[in-house]
Formats: structure tokens, sequence, C-alpha cells
């Protein structure tokens, strides 16, 4: 079950076969070894079609498209233009030591050569020689590890080129640093490119830097599969069995053992873990260390389920595969077409036929008639819409009436039965627009034409009952159906994808882990005066909110993963690498397009290679001209059209999403609190009060009907801030207007941005509501001003004026 991370070089066909003789090795009463191989590829070839693309693009509205690829394009060129903009405010507000760790550490993540020495640094003993020179000593960082990853994707855009070229610049540092070896020679070749970026977090950068500032960076790395071709119906196949296959193991865990084996199992692979992966960890890592690489965990765990299923009977294990597989296929009734290839796949089920595909495709269309959807109503009607008591006692009245017993009933007449009670209910059409949704959730999208005639169907059968129906219903239907068929594949793609990842990840986590301790290790120590933290950050897990983990790191606590999934996002400065795609583009389209669904010609972004921003020369004062008539130079708006790089929209990094629903805000902000109160031991209360005050504002002043405010939204669109947006007025506003005038870099600042956009939302709640509110300082609320004292506190400008 090892996994081959170099697959970059197989055809869309190999690929394809590779995964499905890897699933069918854990799948021991299938037929295995060649005989299986020759049956997989006639399978594979069946299914070179392109149908459920096709069908999926076709879900989507053109005017749809039209808008999202008009913004995208916005997001995007905004994005690129932010960073290349801040980075430079980076590098201009840097002194030398953070220059050389951020070079060095570029080198660093960017090389890996197994068989290079250990760095050494040296360092004094604190004693001296006999000559009075002071005694050093070497340490030595063995920093390249067998089987880390390396290679950093989009190195050098967006450093500016000064930084990299001439005497000063990074190209000429670290050839000097590191003559007499050969790692310079690896640097910039192209190795893979699992490192999407480098990011930093905090202040770096903006008006909060300061020269005593961490430089805390994000090593963001990217391990799920990178799809170089467009999916034809043989992907979604084996998307499809990969799901099967994720059932499965769950279930084995949790219902095919007992809870001591349970409990064995999971003591034995975290014992491996510790013998394979112990070496090089603390106490306390150690004592959490199937947390820390939780995928090589997974993959230990699934080794042993391997190992006891290949025990059981062969009829023990189909039936054990069968569940998954029934349980899989009702979760996507768009893939009942998938389902003679996949029992081809699964060939011990073919025997099950038409019985399987009742289990799992319950609400087929396929074949409509009247008698099925009622039947559907019925079971709707009695397992939603009334409670065991209510069921009771329509069969023990039916049963009165026609003295019989109710347990005695028939099937047909139970039926009937309810038909009549549903029938003569007063809350019929309440009924009906319930069940007109529940059943766009259990149809397959190709049926849609059948859903709308079962409308119709019902409304005609119940037309003498005065039925008051949602206005636009059958429209709303059609909608629902479009979002969930998109929702469904998206969740199938995806879980296809992660399991892919999780055994890459199972291949690196640990060499990376020990790689990132010991380059943290050897620059701290190199360079003592700039404190340097790395972060490893896996894409796979911050779209669903995690961080770094939360029981080695604070920064990484699951309450505090909700602020850091939109701080981490735009807000960080990145040193290096490929701009994500677009936040604000919906999840299932990005999802869908990381597969090809969408034409990569239609779909290619372009962004310049440099930043566009209006340059203001000076005035130039000219001979016999008075003070009102100088001469201005005109206006340079530097856009090189012919410096841009273009990017296919799936081919972009998938950071995630912004939208973070209030409840979990919520549901959260007692343990955010107490995480921010554990920075007054680091000197750090004024942020901690700034961030709690953030909280505050979304879980309290926001309107419940708008999205939360997201800090990465406003940054890209900062007239977007609730003053400007409201067209607010008064001295302090005005004031605000004129310093980000006079400053325009203020806009790219998100603690500027979060400060205005918080000062002007807590007012006092004691002003008249027909009151006009003007901003003054003697109209301020408590809080304002103390929102005013913490911003000012976490800029020391104090430091600034003593200096």
């Amino acid at each position: 079950m090892t996994k081959d991370l170099n697959t970059d070089t197989l055809s869309q066909f190999d690929r394809q076969l590779e995964i499905l003789c890897s699933y069918n090795l854990q799948v021991p009463c299938n037929p295995q070894g060649e005989f299986a191989a020759s049956g997989f590829k006639i399978l594979l070839q069946s299914l070179s079609s392109t149908k459920i693309s096709d069908s999926l693009r076709g879900s989507y509205h053109v005017i749809h498209l039209k808008k999202w690829k008009e913004y995208a394009q916005r997001e995007f060129n905004e994005m690129g233009r932010i960073n290349r903009l801040r980075l430079e405010s980076l590098v201009a507000l840097s002194d030398e030591e953070m220059y050389r760790t951020m070079y060095e550490g570029l080198l660093l993540f960017d090389i890996n050569p197994e068989d290079a020495p250990a760095l050494g640094v040296q360092e004094k003993t604190g004693k001296f020689d006999e000559n009075g020179k002071p005694v050093m000593r070497s340490i030595a960082f063995d920093i390249f590890k067998k089987g880390a990853i390396h290679g950093i994707e989009g190195l050098e855009r967006f450093l500016p080129s000064a930084s990299i070229k001439g005497e000063a610049g990074m190209d000429a540092h670290l050839e000097q640093e590191f003559s007499g070896t050969d790692l310079v020679s690896y640097f910039k070749q192209d190795s893979g490119n699992m490192i999407k970026s480098l990011t930093t977090i905090g202040s770096l950068g903006g008006i909060g830097h300061k020269p005593d500032s961490d430089m805390d960076a994000q090593v963001i790395i990217n391990t799920n599969p990178e799809f170089q071709f467009s999916w034809n119906d043989a992907d979604f196949l084996v998307a499809l069995i990969a799901n099967v296959m994720e059932s499965f193991y769950e279930n084995y865990l949790r219902n095919a053992l007992t809870a001591e084996e349970r409990r064995e199992f999971k003591l034995t692979a975290t014992e491996t873990l510790k013998q394979k992966c112990g070496t090089g960890l603390s106490e306390e890592e150690q004592r959490v260390i199937e947390f820390i690489f939780a995928s090589s965990y997974r993959w230990e765990l699934r080794k042993l389920i391997q190992d006891h299923l290949r025990q059981r009977p062969a009829e023990e294990q189909k039936r054990l595969f069968m569940s998954a597989v029934v349980t899989t296929l009702k979760k996507f009734p768009d893939c009942e077409d998938l389902l003679a290839p996949l029992n081809n796949f699964f060939s011990f089920i073919k025997k099950s036929g038409g019985d399987l595909h009742k289990k799992s495709f319950p609400y087929s269309l396929k074949k409509f008639n009247k008698e099925k959807v009622l039947n559907w109503l019925v079971d709707f009607y009695c397992n939603s819409f009334l409670d065991e008591a209510g069921t009771h006692q329509i069969l023990w009245r039916y049963a009165v009436v026609n003295n019989m017993s109710p347990d005695s009933l028939p099937e047909e007449k139970k039926r009937s039965c309810f038909l009549s009670s549903l029938t003569n209910n007063s809350q019929l059409s309440l009924l009906l627009n319930e069940f007109f949704d529940h059943l766009s959730s259990q149809v397959a999208y190709a049926s849609r034409a059948n859903v709308s005639e079962a409308i119709q169907v019902l409304k005609q059968h119940f037309s003498t009952h005065n039925l008051v129906l949602d206005e636009g219903l059958e429209k709303q239907i059609m909608s629902k159906l479009e979002i969930r068929y998109s929702s469904r594949m998206v969740k199938l793609i995806e879980t296809f994808s992660d399991a892919q990842a999780q055994e890459i990840e199972a291949e690196i986590e640990y060499p990376f882990h020990l790689k990132i301790q010991q380059a943290e290790a050897y620059l701290t120590k190199k360079y003592p005066t700039t404190e340097i933290h790395f972060f490893t950050n896996i894409l796979r897990k911050q779209r669903n909110g995690q961080h770094t983990p939360f029981l080695v790191s604070p920064e990484g606590s699951m309450a505090y993963a909700l602020m850091l999934n939109d701080f981490l996002l735009n807000p960080a400065v990145m040193i290096c690498g490929i701009t994500p795609m677009p936040f604000d583009l919906p999840k299932n389209f990005k999802v869908l397009s990381s597969i090809g669904v969408f034409p990569e010609g239609e779909w290619t972004l372009k962004q310049n290679l440099v930043a566009e921003y209006i340059t203001k020369d000076l005035a130039v004062e000219t001979e016999g001209e008075d003070e009102q008539e100088k001469k201005k130079p005109p206006v340079n708006l530097q856009i090189l059209q012919e410096e841009t790089e273009s990017f296919v929209l799936g081919k972009l990094p998938n950071w995630g999403e912004i939208i973070i629903p209030r409840e979990m805000f919520l549901g959260h902000a007692l343990p955010i609190f107490l995480r921010e109160s554990e920075k007054i031991s680091h000197r750090n209360l004024p942020k901690a009060l700034l961030n709690c005050w953030w909280l505050e504002m979304i879980v309290c002043i926001d309107r419940e009907d708008d999205l939360p405010t997201s800090l990465t939204r406003l940054l890209w669109n900062p007239e977007g801030r609730n003053f400007i947006r409201d067209q607010r007025k008064g001295p302090l506003i005005d004031a605000i207007m004129k310093m980000e005038q006079d400053y325009p870099a203020l806009q790219l600042d998100p603690w500027w941005l979060k400060f205005t956009e918080m000062l002007v939302r807590f007012e006092s709640y004691e002003q008249d509501d027909e009151e006009e509110p003007d901003f003054e300082l003697n109209t301020l609320s408590e809080t304002q001003k103390n929102i005013v004292f913490c911003f000012a506190q976490h800029m020391r400008i104090s430091d600034i004026i003593n200096f």
C-alpha cells in the first residue's frame, strides 16, 4: 500500500488503472492479479465519455458564469496587486537579519539534498582562550531529511527584483553564505513544487511592523492531487469506488470490531507510529503523536484492518463491502448509471441485480409512474410528518372501522389508510411543499423532467383540496436540484481527493515535521535577533478550518481556527507562491473547476508581474510662475501589459472559504476569548482586546441577515467598510478619509482596516435613534476610546515619538 508520489508522467488512463488496482488489493474477495487488471482496462475504456462533466457544466446558468468570471478576474488582480505592494513594504521595513532569515528560509524549503552534510552555526561558549579571544563551538543542524518535500511554486513572483539581484540581493547573499557547498546549485530547480507559498502572519510589512517583530511564517502545502486532465466518466467511477472504500473502513472500525478490538487497534497503531516517527520529537509531541501525524496514524489503522479482514471468511468480507456499496450509493443518486460499472469492479455483487438497485436508489425516477410517487409521499408522511403515536392512532382508527386488528393489516391496506389520512389532513399543502423539497434532495439531477411531472401529477391528484403551494414552487425545486446535484458530486470528488491526499501525507508528515523543526532551530540560532517560527498548513486541513495541530501550538486551537481561517487567507503577506483561487467564488464551482469541468480556455486568469499603482511625482516649479501655477507632471499609471502571467482557474491552489457562519463564531466565542487572554503573558494585551472586540462585532453588531464581517474581504474591498457604505459623516470620518488619501498604503493594511471598521461601529448606544451620528472625539463611546488606545499601543506610537 505504498504511495507513489511521482505520478505526473502517467497518462490519464494509466493513472485511473493504477488507482483501481490499488483499491482492488484492499478487496481480498475480488479477483486479483493480471486477470483483474485486464478487466479494469476494458471497464475504463468503456467510460471514456464525458457525460457527467457535461451534465455538471450544464447545471450552471450562463448568466452566473459570466458574473463569476468577471468577478474572479477582478479579485485575482486585486490580490496580486495588494500582495506585491505589501511585500515591497515588508522589504522596506525589514532589517538585514530579517532579510537573511527570509532568503535562507526560501533556500532551505526549496531544496532537499538528502546527502548534504548538516549545516553548522558558530556560537560563543562563554570561555576565552589564552589570548583572550572567545572560544567558539559549532552546532550542527540536520535539516535535509530523507523523504521531506521541497520545491516552492512561484519562488520569485512577488519579491521585488532589487531583493533578488544585485550586491544586496538574495542571490548574492546565498552564494556568499553557502560558498563551498552545492546547495545553491539546487536552488530554483523544478522539484515537484508541493509547497504553494510561504506567508507571514501578524504585523510584518504593515503599520504595526516593529524592529523586534517576530517572523511567523506559514509553509502552505497542497497534498491533494492536481488533476492534469479534465475528468471523464471513468474518473467519476474511480472517485465513487474511493467513496465506497472510505465508507468500508469507517464502518469496519466502528461496527465490525468489538470495543476491545477497537481499543487494541488504536493502541497498536499509536505504538507503531512512535517506533517509526518518535525520534526527534519532544515528550509532549510523542504523547499526541496520533494527532500530529494523523494521516500516518490512519494508514497504520488501515493496515491493521486489512490484516483482520483477510482472516474473515470470504462471504463475510463480501457482506461488509456490500453494506459499504449500498451506503455510498444512497448518498449519490446521480451515480445510478455507474451501478453496472461498479458491479464490474466489485464482481461478487453482480448476483444481487435488481435488489441492489432497489436498495441503493430507492428514489429512482427512471421509470416514472403516479403510483410510485404516491407511495413516496405516503412514506414521507409516515416518517417525517407524523410521530410514532400519530402513526399508530391512524392505523388503529382504520382497523376499528373495518373490524380488523392493526397488526393484521396488509401492506396495501396500510398505504391506502395513510393516503386517505394525508389527503384529508388540514396541513396537506404544507406536507406537499415539504415533500417536494425532500424529493429534490433524493432524486438524480438527470430525472429533473420527471420531478417536474411528479409535481404536476400530485397537483392534479389533489386539485379539489384547495392547495396553497409556495409561489414559484417548481422553479424553486429545479434550482434546489441543481445546487444539490453540484454539492453531491463535489462531496464525491472531495472524499476521493482527500483520501489520495492523506496517503501522500502519510509518506511526508514525519520527515517534513523534522525539517521544519531543524530549519527553525538553525535560523533562530544563526540570527537570534529575528525570532522566527515556522508552521505547516496543509490546504486540505485549512479548507476545513484546521490549522497547526492545537495540541502542540496555541495558534492552532480549534476555537481560534475560526479567526485564523479569515486572518490567514489574504491578510497574510505572501513572500512567494501562487495567488490562490478567488475566495468569493462559490465553493462548488471552485472544486468542479479543479477537475476540468469548465474549459481552460474560457477560465484563464491573468495577473501583472508588477503592481499597478499611480506614481505621483513632486511638483516641478517653473520659472516665472507663482505658487498656484506650478507645473505638475502627468500621472504615470504603471501597467506593464506585456509582463503578465496566465493561470488556469482550476489549477490555482484552493485556500478555502471566508464565509464562516456567525453561529460558529458564537458557539466558540468563550474559547476564543480564553485563547486571547493567553496573550497577556506575552505583552500582547492591546492586540488581544482588538481581536475580542472584532469577535464581539461579528456576533453582536453585524446584522443577522448579512454575512459576518470578513477581514479578508475588506482587504480587497476597503469601500465595503460600514462607514463608507452607509456614508457616515463627522470630523472623525473626515480625518480617516484624509489619512487614506495622503497615505494610500493604509488601505492595504489589515490592522488599519480592522481598526477603522470597529472604531465607527462601537458607537454610543445612548444617542437618540433619530439623531444623526456625528463622529467627533468628544462624542466617542468608552469602547471607541479604548479601541483608539489599544490600536495606538499595538502600533507602539510612544516608540515612534521617542524615536
